[in-house]
This record gives C-alpha cells, structure tokens and sequence, in this order.
C-alpha cells in the first residue's frame, strides 16, 4: 500500500478540504491529526478530506475523535474489498495480527498461529502479497492503522453492542466491562489487556475465564488484577499465556497448558514452574523478575522449548537437570539470580546460542558439557563464585567471548581452553585466586593455540602462560591488574602478538622478552618493574610503549651509546611515555630512534638531564622534573619539534643557548625558578603563540625576541628578577596579550622607539600589570609616536594592575582602540588626567594615594568630556579622590545625548551620602540587605516620558565580590555593578539607566506604581541607604528616545 511523503499528503488533503493546498490557519492543528489518522493514505486523504470539507472546527474535532474508535465508512468500505477476498485463515492471521501481534518477531508469530491450525507460513506471505501486511528491517510484521482499524472494525461489527460475543477483545474499556462483569462467552478467541496507568486496578472473580472454552490468546500487559477466592478455570486452548504481574502461585487445578506455545509471566508470584505446565508445545518461557520463584522443576517433556528467560529471580535456588539436556534451547538466561546455587549437572545443549549468568553470586560450579555445543557465541560469568572451568569447556567450539569478570573464588582455568579456534576475547578481570592458570600443555607438547584478539586479564595471582612454541593468532593479550611477577619467556611465541596491556600488574618486576611484532605496550601503573630488558629497542614495529607511573623503574635502555652502535634501534616506535617513573637520566642511544614523536618524562623527580634527541620529535613533555638541571644544546635546533614543555622545573638552570625551532608552537617555562636566561632567537618562528615564564628569575629577554613573529601570548607574571623588557617587543603584529604582573624589578619597559621614529604597536588585549617600579608609559616625543603604528587602534584592554606607576602618561589619548583600563591596587599611583577616547570601563579601585580624576560630570551620566562610550567607574577605596556629584542634577538634554552611545552608566566612589537631588530616598538606621523604596507617578517608560532612571546604593563593609541586585516591580534589572572587597569603608553606587534600554522598555512593563528593591545577597554586608531619581524628557525635546 503505497503511502505519499508529508508535503503531498498535505496538499492532497487540503485541496479536497479547503479548495487549496494549505489549510485555513484555524484549521491547522486539527489538519495534523486528520493527516496523522490518514497515514498517508491517498484514499483516505481524499476520503476524509471531502467529508470534512465546509465543516467547522467543533464538527472536525467530534468527527476525528470518532474515527479512533470506528472507521469512516467509505474508507472502511474499500479496504474491505481486499480483506473480502481472503479465505477463512488467512482472514483469521489477519484479524490475529491487527489486533494482538503488529509489531511482534515474524517467526514468533508465525509458530504461535501454527498450533492454532492457520498454517501461518504460507498465509502470512499471501497477505504481505495483497499488501495488507508488510515486514520490516527488523523482520518485525507491521501493517498500515487504517489497515488495523480496518481489521478491528470487523471484529466490532460481529457484535456492535456486546463486546463479550465477540472474538476478539483489545480496547480497554470492552475489557473491563466484559472481565468485570462476567460477561465473556464462547465465542472470545483472544483478549489484549493494555489499560491507561490511571485506572489499572482490575477486580476478578473466580469463574471470569469459565465460559472462554474457545480462548487462545491472553496477554494482559498493564493491568493490576484482584481475585475474589482465585482463579478457578482457565481454558486449555490457550496458545499465548503473557501475565505480567499474575497474582496466581499455582495454576487452576485444570489447566494443563497442553497446546501453549509462549508463556510469559514476568514478575508474576509464582514459586514453581512445571506443575502442569509440560508441555512438549513451549517453545518460549519468560518468568523474569519473578521474585517468589524458588525452582525450576523437571522441563524434560517441553522438548521444543527454545528460550527459557530466569532474569532477576532473587529466590531462585535450583534449576532441574533436565534443562540441561533440552536439545532444542537456543536461549538460557539467570542474569542476577543471586540466590542461584545449583544449575543442571551436564549441559547436552547443541542448540544454544546464549547463555546469561553473570550477577549469580550463590553459584559455585559450571556444568560439565557433553556434546558440541558450536552455536554459544559469548558466555558471560560475572561475579559467580565457581572455583574452576570444566575442561570440557572446550565443546564451545564456537565461542567467540568468553567473560569472567570479578570470579574472585576462581582459582583454576583449564588448560585447554586456546584449543578454541573462534574465541577472540577472553577476560578474567579481577580474579585474585586464580593461581593455576594453563601451566600445563596440550597433547603432543603442543602449546594451547589463542586466537585473535585473545584478552586475559586481571588475575591478581597469575603466575605464568603456557609455553607455546608459536602463536600467529593472537593479536590482543590483556594482563591488567593480575599478579603476575614476569613475563615468562614463551612470550616471545606469540608472534602475532601486536598488543600487550600489563597496566597496573602491581607485582611485576621484570620484562626480559616481548614478542617479536609487538606494537603496543603499556605497562603503566607497574610499580614495582625495575627492570626492562635492552631488547626492547630493537622491536621494529613497536609503535607505543607506556611505562607511566613505574616509579621503581631507573633505567631504560643501555647507557652506553657504544654499545649497540653496530645495532638498528627501531625505527617505528612514535610514542614513549616514561612520567611519573624513577629514571635519572635517558641514555644517549635515544637519539637513535629516529621514528620518536613524542617522548612524555612530565613528572620524572629523579631526572637530571635531557641529551640529545631524534631530529624528528615533534613533542617532547617535561614538566614536573624537579632534579632537571640541564637540557642539550641540541634541543634548540629541532626542526620539527611543535610542544616543549618544562613547567614547574624548579632547578632547571640551563636552556640551549640559542632558538632555532622553525615549528615550534608551545613553549611552557613558568615554574622554572631558577631559569636565568632566555635563549637567543636564530631565525623566524612564526608558529609560536604562546609563551609563559611565569615566576622565572630571567632578567631581560634577548633582543632577537622580535623573531617571535606570530606571538600572541607572552605570560612574565611574578618574574621578580626581570629588569627591562626589549625596546622593540611591541614590533609583534600578533602579539594579543603580555602580562608583566608582580615583577618588582623591571624599571625599563619599552622607553625607546621604534626605527624611523615608529612607536612599537602594541595589539589586542595587551596586559601590563603589576610592576612596582614602573613609573611611566613611553612619552610620545612627536606627533607620529601614535602615527602609523598599529597601538593606537589594537589595543583594547590595558591592565596596570598593582605597578608603581605615579599618573598616566598623555600618550595614553592615543590608544584609541583601548576600551578596558585595570589599574587596582596601583599604590604610588596620583593622578588620572588623561582617558583613551573610547574608554568604557576604568577599574582604579585601591589606589591609596589617588587625588585628581577627569572631572565626572552628573550632569550627562557622569560623562567626561569626549569620552562618551565611559560606561564604569571604579574609585572604591580611592580615598583622597575628589568626585563630586552631589552639586548638579543631571539635565535631560544631555543624559539623552549620552545615551546615544550606551544603555547604561555606574559609578562607584568612596562615600556614605546619596546625592542632594535624588528626590526619592531611604536610609536604614540598623543593619540590612534589603531597601524597597516605592514611587506613585503618572509617567511611563513606554510613552518615553521618562528619560532615565537614576539608582544609587551606599553599600559598607563587603567581605567578597557582590552583587546588588536591583529590580522593579519584582522585575530584575541586569547590569554591571558589582561591587570589590571592602572592610573598611563605605562606597556610593551611582547608576544610569537610559528609559529605552533594553534592559527596561524592552522587558519590562512598569506601571503607575514604581517599586524599587534593592538587595545584597551577604548577609555580612552593610547596605545603607538607596535612592531613586527619575530624569524627564525637557518639553522642547521632540524626537522621541
């Protein structure tokens, strides 16, 4: 049945509804589930759409409620004709289908309507033929809703007005009033259960099934039933028995279940399985979550039974020995049956392809196995307590993965068990008594041949391998946390060995051989290996090898580059990770490795030095190398090398003398405290782009700098030893952030120009700050010292935090792109008089000693003269500053100029008075967090009768960085004005609110009635006083804000 795509479904409806190919905007709701009903369907497109048509909105929504329960007849009327033509079975698997299976496994359909006589094969083909059904990618049988609706339809019509004479039952409330009311007959077949989790209680009586003598499928999926005195009678004609939650323990004395095919009965009370229920017909038993369930009794005579699924039975103690015999099981699951004890003593099971027991805590022994058992792909065995593996194990002839995770009362493991040509992954994690693990050898003197991808792993007390005289399959062997000491020699047979994972195998001391095309080891977290044999250099096809964290391991390799000189190291190895381990010193053959990427020693405290290294490194890690006193000369001339890092090395002295590191990219020295020199720089290294020297003793940096030329970041924080910085630093185009914070010494900072009488540009977020001595910026000694440079227009933020500078310098007019001035903490500093053009926000707060500040005019938002981007202010604890605002009210015409350039304005200044013309003000006499002040007016901010708002807060005693929250009418306002620490006195937070802003006409509706509440969330702070002013429009202003 061939279905249209949504865009055509939709046109096609809505040219039969509306006369067009869009519906009404009233309609388009209803439209969507008029097409989710239609399906796609162009028969019913054009059918319901036509009956709709002309229709309003309250006919549509009773006509397409209706349809959920009856079909339109027109549509009904011809799909009938395709179901009209099938004869009496395959009618029957299609009324089965449409209201019991859509959805379900084509083969479980199939067998379950086999037994009932329909000869379901065939007939299930011949209905996929009329397209009345269809069969999805996952073999799962399906069938269009008008198709389903259809089929139930002529279900309801062989009884309209009495659900119980019908044969089949689905619809929730049919089943509740038939069950309820004892209403069923002969003539119900099948029953489907699925009532709405609000109303799922079903009361029972005894004899509700007595009259289904007919009664073949029952399968109740969401409901909780009651009895009243059990359930006396169920009908032996039953195929499918699915009961979730069955409150039964026992059966009716009568029912014997002879012809059942499924019997689900998850979570259900029963406590034994078999009574009654033999029947050689099973073919499927689910009686997971079945928490009163204490065993499996004798299963021999369900001889076709395929799944038996014991999930989740936490009292299941026992299953029958006859279910290890049942020859056609191809699924056999007891996933967390913790109380599990005793399984069948053999397993003859030549059909099995599952079998789940991982959780069965209580289980103390795995079946013998008596025949080939070649379809058991995986067996999972977590977390049982079976001391030992049959060696019949090897029946499994087709196991591919074999799980015995955390077996911690396993101590034996056959020997025969790589005798398994299929078995890729073998994994014994955390097995801490396994001692016996394959000493032995096969018949012959043959080794147990492994498979690819073979992985054994975490047996605490894993001693030896078997000594195989060669091994092509293995690719993957997995030792992680076992216990073993060394690796025994027959290691070296693995030649298809390609991974070796030895990680955290706390006893291992030694490894004397490898196998001989190895690519991987890790040995990582093996902390007592003391010893790694020389071979190990000579792998030519080792790609990795990790000895991370082996803090007993000192050396590696030979010493003596003489030694192996007439040897080839090898050349594949790209990655050699040795942190955190105990060496002293890399042996000079290093150089040899000529294929070496990356060589990671972070964190080595006992290495002294670094020597020469391969041309073709390109990372090389060692930070954390607290005995590090030296690096080879050699290391300043890799060409390749991109990452060299030697953070915190605290005695690392010396560096090569010179830099020529074309593709260098990273170069991490902060921490180096004792680093006194910087090297000099032999040619262009446009790559790197960030440099840090953090608390380094270096004094200067060398004048070749400037051959740095893609430099961006350039960290100098608490350098205490820089004296200058070279005079043509700022000739770096890229250079985007430089912070010289807490370098006491550095009294030379780029005095001199440029050549030609060019300043040295300065770029993006450029950051000085911190140097106690620094007493002024470069003077501009012409007018072309801003000139062509890029300084004046790049730089943006300019931090001068905590330096000894005495006042500003007038250069600094010049930058004009500088929007961020950070000059906390700036103790000598005294005055401010001049301000970059396009300043946004100054931060001065702490300076002591500051007095003169460009006069801030309240007059305009506190402007400044030329200055209209100035949108913050900080002066807090600026004592002997003199800001004066209280004098002037603010004057309309102005504010609203300023505010062509901004939405807001704050100001924070060292004072405890609200300004004389703020006409509404409080102020607390005891100690709090919280002023409202409430305003009654005729303006509103919508109409623009108001130009401003004014706010101010007088805020005491702030022991963290806090924020005053301020809102109207229970409406936040978000800006900038927090506020810094502060023990000691009191500040004043002035803020401009332009009456457009976004942050009000936008997202607030205020009223007539103004509310302000201003508020500090510490409850430690001191908010004294608030206050409130609002700035009107002057009346010969017209154009509106």
């Amino acid at each position: 049945m061939n279905k249209l795509n949504p865009r055509d479904a939709l046109k096609l409806f809505s040219w039969h509804a509306f006369k067009r190919d869009q519906p009404d905007n009233d309609f388009v709701e209803l439209t969507k589930l008029a097409l989710q009903y239609a399906g796609g369907l162009p028969l019913a497109l054009i059918v319901v759409g036509s009956n709709l048509r002309g229709r309003d909105t309250r006919f549509w929504e009773s006509e397409l409620k209706k349809y959920k329960r009856i079909p339109n007849k027109k549509i009904y009327d011809i799909l009938k004709i395709s179901f009209d033509g099938l004869d009496d079975v395959e009618k029957n698997i299609f009324l089965d289908i449409a209201c019991f299976f859509k959805g379900d496994k084509r083969e479980y359909v199939t067998k379950i309507l086999d037994s009932c006589g329909f000869f379901a094969y065939a007939g299930i083909i011949n209905l996929i033929d009329k397209s009345l059904i269809t069969v999805n990618e996952f073999d799962r049988l399906w069938m269009h809703d008008l198709l389903e609706d259809m089929g139930k339809e002529i279900v309801r019509q062989e009884s309209p007005e009495e659900p119980g004479k019908r044969s089949r039952l689905w619809f929730h409330e049919d089943v509740r009033e038939v069950l309820e009311k004892n209403k069923g007959t002969e003539q119900i077949e099948g029953i489907l259960i699925n009532i709405p989790w609000r109303d799922r209680m079903i009361r029972l009586g005894s004899e509700v099934f007595a009259k289904m003598e007919r009664l073949r499928i029952l399968i109740m999926l969401s409901c909780s039933v009651s009895f009243c005195g059990g359930l006396n009678y169920l009908s032996n004609e039953l195929r499918v028995l699915d009961w979730y939650k069955c409150p039964l323990e026992f059966w009716p004395s009568t029912f014997h279940g002879e012809k059942l095919i499924v019997l689900k009965m998850r979570g259900s009370m029963i406590r034994d399985l078999g009574m009654g229920l033999l029947s050689k017909n099973l073919t499927s038993i689910d009686l997971s979550y079945c928490e009163y369930l204490t065993k499996i009794s004798d299963l021999s005579s369900c001889s076709n039974l395929e799944e038996l699924i014991v999930d989740e039975c936490k009292s299941l103690v026992e299953v029958h020995d006859s279910v290890g015999f049942l020859d056609k099981l191809s699924q056999l699951r007891f996933k967390q049956c913790s109380s599990l004890k005793n399984l069948p003593r053999s397993f003859k099971l030549r059909s099995l392809k599952v079998l789940k027991l991982e959780g069965c805590t209580s289980l103390e022994y795995f079946p013998e196995i008596e025949c080939e058992m070649e379809h058991l792909k995986h067996l999972w065995l977590e977390s049982i307590v079976i001391q030992e593996l049959p060696s019949s194990i090897t029946y499994f002839t087709g196991l591919k993965k074999l799980g015995l995770y955390r077996c911690e009362s396993l101590v034996r493991f056959p020997i025969n068990i790589f005798q398994l040509e299929s078995l890729r992954e073998v994994n014994i994690f955390n097995s801490p008594n396994l001692v016996n693990f394959g000493k032995e050898v096969g018949q012959n003197g043959q080794s147990m041949p492994c498979t690819q991808e073979n992985e054994i792993s975490s047996s605490m007390e894993l001693l030896t391998l078997s000594p195989p005289e060669s091994n092509f399959n293995l690719r993957e062997l997995i030792l992680s946390g076992s216990g073993i000491v060394s690796l025994p020699p027959c290691i070296e047979g693995f030649v298809g060995l390609c991974q070796l994972d030895l990680r955290d195998c706390k006893q291992l001391e030694e490894i004397l051989q490898l196998p001989p095309n190895i690519e991987v080891v890790d040995a990582a977290g093996c902390i007592s290996l003391v010893e790694v044999h020389d071979s190990v250099g000579f792998l030519d096809k080792l790609v990795e090898l990790s000895f991370e964290g082996c803090s007993s391991l000192k050396r590696f390799l030979p010493e003596s580059n003489n030694l192996f000189r007439a040897y080839n190291f090898s050349s594949s190895l790209h990655k050699l990770n040795l942190s955190r381990s105990c060496i002293v010193s890399l042996p000079p053959c290093i150089e040899r490795f000529v294929g070496l990427i990356s060589l990671d020693l972070s964190n080595c405290e006992q290495l002294e030095e670094i020597p020469q290294l391969p041309q073709n490194i390109e990372d090389v890690y060692a930070g954390g190398c607290k005995s590090l006193v030296e690096v080879h000369d050699s290391v300043g001339f890799l060409d390749k090398l991109v990452k060299l890092s030697f953070e915190g090395c605290s005695n690392l002295k010396n560096l090569p003398r010179n830099f020529k590191l074309k593709s260098l990219e990273l170069l991490e020295l902060q921490g180096c405290t004792s680093l006194e020199y910087f090297p000099e720089i032999e040619c262009e290294m446009e790559h790197l782009k960030g440099l840090w020297l953090e608390s380094t003793v270096i004094r200067k940096l060398p004048s070749s700098f400037t051959y740095l030329i893609g430099l961006e970041l350039l960290e100098l924080r608490m350098c205490e030893s820089l004296m200058c910085l070279p005079k043509n630093i700022f000739q770096l185009k890229h250079l985007g952030k430089v912070d010289v914070s807490y370098c006491p010494n550095l009294v030379n900072f780029g005095e001199e120009v440029g050549q030609n009488g060019q300043s040295m540009p300065f770029t993006q977020e450029n950051e000085f700050s911190s140097s106690t001595e620094l007493i002024q910026l470069p003077p501009p000694e012409s007018n072309n010292f801003f000139g062509t440079s890029n300084f004046s227009y790049s730089l943006w933020t300019l931090i001068l935090s905590g330096s000894g500078i005495v006042s500003l310098p007038p250069c600094i007019k010049g930058f004009v792109g500088l929007s961020h001035l950070y000059l906390e903490d700036c103790k000598q500093l005294e005055e401010i008089l001049h301000l970059p053009p396009n300043i946004e926000e100054v931060d001065a707060r702490r300076c002591g000693l500051l007095e003169r500040f460009p006069h801030v005019s309240t007059e305009s938002s506190f402007g400044i003269p030329d200055l209209k981007r100035l949108s913050k202010i900080d002066l807090s604890e600026c004592n002997k500053v003199d800001v004066d605002v209280g004098n002037h009210a603010p004057d309309p015409l102005l504010v609203q100029e300023c505010f062509r350039e901004k939405e807001s304005s704050t100001i924070i200044y060292p004072g405890s008075r609200i300004p004389e013309w703020f006409k509404y003000c409080k102020e607390t006499t005891s100690y709090t967090n919280s002023i409202e002040i409430e305003i009654d007016h005729n303006a509103s901010i919508y109409g623009h009768q108001i130009v401003a708002l004014v706010l101010c807060s007088v805020v005491g005693r702030l022991d963290e960085r806090e924020f005053i929250a301020i809102s109207i009418n229970g409406k936040l306002i978000r800006h900038r004005n927090y506020l810094r620490p502060s023990m000691d006195t009191h500040c004043v937070c002035l803020q401009y609110i332009a009456g457009n802003s976004m942050m009000l006409s936008r997202r607030y509706k205020v009223g007539n009635n103004m509310r302000f509440t201003f508020g500090i969330r510490s409850k430690k702070a001191i908010l004294k006083s608030a206050g409130v002013h609002l700035i009107y429009r002057n009346d010969n202003f017209i154009d509106p804000i």
